[in-house]
C-alpha cells in the first residue's frame, strides 16, 4: 500500500454516501477513481464516492446479497470536513491541508494533513489538547519518549506529530482499515512512515502485547476503561487520554486514582469534552 501513488488535489465538492447494513466487502470493485472509500463500523457500511454511484452500488449489492441498502445522501464536503478550519494551529502544531501552501514560519512545527473522510482533522477540541499535551510532554526535561502507541489514530495526527516531535518509534492503531489507510498516507505527505507504523485491528487486542513509552488513546471511554489495565498502558512512563465527557472523564480519573499515577495537566472544553496528560511512578 503506497503513500505517494496518487496526486494531491483539493477535495470533491459533494459527497455521495451510500449506507449499507453488511460488510461491503470492496476489493476487485469497477469503482473507479470517484470512490473515495468505505468505513466499516459495527455491522454496516458506509460507501464515499465524489460523484453518483447508483449504479456501481447496485452491482456490488447483486454480488454481495448479504448487503442491503438502507439510504443515500448528497451532501457538500465541506459540511462533512469544514474546509475554513484550515490552517488549525495547536499545542504548537499548526496543520495544513496538502492543497494549501503553509504561509510561511509562525513558530509551530508544520503538519500536512490530508482527512479524506476520516475525522480527525485536528479541529475537534478534544484532538487539539492532545496535540498540546504531546507538546508539553515532548519538551519536558524529563527528555523525549521513545516510543508511543496512538489508540483511535484516525487520520493518523497524533502519531504523525509524536514522530515529528522526536520520538523515535510510534505505533498507531485503529480498528477502521479506512481511518488506518489514510493515516499511512499522511505519514508519507510528512516524511516519517520510517518512524511511524499504522495497525489496523483491535485496540484491547493489539494492547495486550505492546509496550510504550507514551501512552495515548483518544478514545470511546467504553473502550478506554478496559485500556487501563492492559500491559501497554502499565508499561507507559507517560499518558494522554482523552475523548472523555464530563461523567466518563471521573469515571476514569477514579480508576487512575487507584494506580500508581499522578495527573499532571487537565483540559476540558466548555464542561464537556475532558483530556488528562500524566506520569506513572
Amino acid at each position: 500500500m503506497g503513500t505517494n501513488d496518487k496526486p494531491y488535489a483539493p477535495p470533491c465538492e459533494e459527497l455521495y454516501i451510500y449506507y449499507l447494513r453488511g460488510n461491503a466487502d470492496t476489493r476487485d470493485t469497477d469503482f473507479g477513481n470517484s470512490f473515495l472509500g468505505n468505513w466499516e463500523e459495527d455491522g454496516f457500511s458506509f460507501l464515499f464516492f465524489s460523484q453518483k454511484a447508483d449504479v456501481k452500488v447496485k452491482k456490488l449489492l447483486s454480488r454481495q446479497p448479504d448487503l442491503i441498502l438502507l439510504d443515500s445522501f448528497i451532501m457538500p464536503y465541506e459540511q462533512w470536513q469544514p474546509l475554513d478550519d484550515f490552517p488549525i494551529r495547536a499545542g504548537g502544531f499548526t496543520i495544513y491541508p496538502p492543497w494549501l501552501k503553509p504561509a510561511g514560519k509562525d513558530g509551530n512545527r508544520t503538519i500536512i494533513l490530508d482527512p479524506g473522510v476520516v475525522f480527525g482533522s485536528g479541529c475537534h477540541a478534544t484532538t487539539s489538547d492532545c496535540l498540546e499535551a504531546l507538546d508539553l510532554i515532548t519538551s519536558r526535561n524529563r527528555g523525549t519518549p521513545r516510543s508511543a502507541v496512538d489508540i483511535g489514530t484516525g487520520t493518523g495526527l497524533l502519531s504523525i506529530a509524536a514522530a515529528i516531535t522526536g520520538i523515535e518509534r510510534v505505533i498507531g492503531i485503529d480498528i477502521n482499515f479506512l481511518a488506518a489507510s489514510t493515516a499511512l498516507r499522511n505519514a508519507g505527505l510528512n516524511n516519517v512512515s520510517d518512524r511511524v507504523m499504522f495497525i489496523k485491528g483491535d485496540a484491547k487486542e493489539l494492547s495486550s502485547c505492546i509496550k510504550t513509552d507514551l501512552f495515548i488513546a483518544n478514545i470511546h471511554y467504553d473502550i478506554m476503561k478496559d485500556l487501563l489495565g492492559s500491559p501497554s498502558f502499565e508499561s507507559c512512563s507517560s499518558f494522554i487520554l482523552s475523548g472523555l465527557m464530563r461523567s466518563q472523564a471521573w469515571e476514569i480519573v477514579s480508576a487512575l486514582k487507584k494506580m500508581p499515577v499522578t495527573l499532571t495537566k487537565e483540559w476540558n472544553s466548555d464542561g464537556i469534552w475532558y483530556t488528562f496528560m500524566g506520569d506513572k511512578h
